[in-house]
């Protein structure tokens, strides 16, 4: 937990006992440093061949500074969520349609990376990121079905 004096950063409380002075000092911050989970919501994205597809992701990440967390950026979770949102879409735009079924570890790997790099500035360890799921649209998904058919057919 974060303590500030007059609206300005005091002290960190470490466990056990600590003293704040009421009126003066607030803690305005409580966060676990143990390692905690973020859904990235379904994501429309267009792959480098035009195929629309809807993907999401799931973050892992651990507060490191504390201090850096709360004062570096204004809502650390909505912060690491819209960097992983726009970083899963232009991943995905560098792929073909067939790329990204086939490409999910080094997917992860590149949005893992990169998350990191900017993260470390907030405080924040961005542990794994998972793409959970890859949907093409349903007329994508109509026409591969239709051109397997004509394959086993054929």
């Amino acid at each position: 937990a974060l303590v500030e004096r007059l609206g300005r950063f005091e002290r960190r409380l470490h466990p056990g006992l600590s003293f704040v002075i009421p009126g003066i000092e607030r803690v305005s911050i409580y966060a676990s440093i143990r390692e905690q989970v973020l859904d990235v919501p379904p994501q429309p994205c267009i792959t480098s061949d035009n195929a629309p597809l809807s993907a999401d992701a799931v973050v892992f990440f651990r507060i490191k500074d504390l201090a850096r967390a709360r004062y570096a950026v204004d809502d650390f979770r909505a912060c690491v969520t819209n960097l992983v949102l726009t970083q899963l879409r232009s991943e995905i735009g560098q792929l073909t349609l067939d790329q990204t079924f086939a490409a999910r570890e080094r997917l992860n790997q590149k949005l893992l990376e990169e998350a990191n790099a900017v993260a470390a500035g907030w405080g924040i360890d961005v542990t794994r990121i998972e793409v959970r799921d890859i949907h093409p649209s349903p007329e994508i998904v109509s026409s591969m079905e239709m051109q397997m058919a004509a394959l086993i057919n054929a």
